[in-house]
């Protein structure tokens, strides 16, 4: 009895908090895109990194709102740099995490 005023109060939170598809954002095609990992918000640009090996490894791109290529990172100090697992901005600069097969690195990226 006691897991069903547990799981009421729950399942009633999910019909009251309901989500709203705002908006969508069209991608440009390609594996790059298809692989998307890492995703942030900044300067009225999607920041995108992504797990495939497709365009280079250590590339990030920016889309505007419409889905158009705006900007790209080349990180050129690490040309070693793997694909990415995971993308996040502090206010100043990017971080970037690298996946590696049993350990990921975590890069910070001016």
């Amino acid at each position: 009895m006691k897991k069903l005023y547990v799981l009421f109060p729950l399942l009633f939170s999910c019909y009251t908090y309901s989500q709203t598809l705002v908006d969508i954002v069209d991608l440009p095609t390609g594996t790059y895109w298809n692989s998307a990992y890492g995703l942030v918000y900044e300067n009225s640009k999607y920041w995108i990194s992504s797990s495939s090996s497709s365009t280079g490894q250590g590339i990030f791109y920016a889309v505007d709102d419409n889905g158009n290529l705006v900007d790209t990172v080349t990180e050129s100090n690490y040309p070693t740099l793997r694909e990415s697992q995971g993308l996040a901005f502090d206010g100043l600069e990017f971080w970037y995490v690298e996946r590696k097969t049993a350990r990921c690195d975590l890069f910070r990226i001016s």
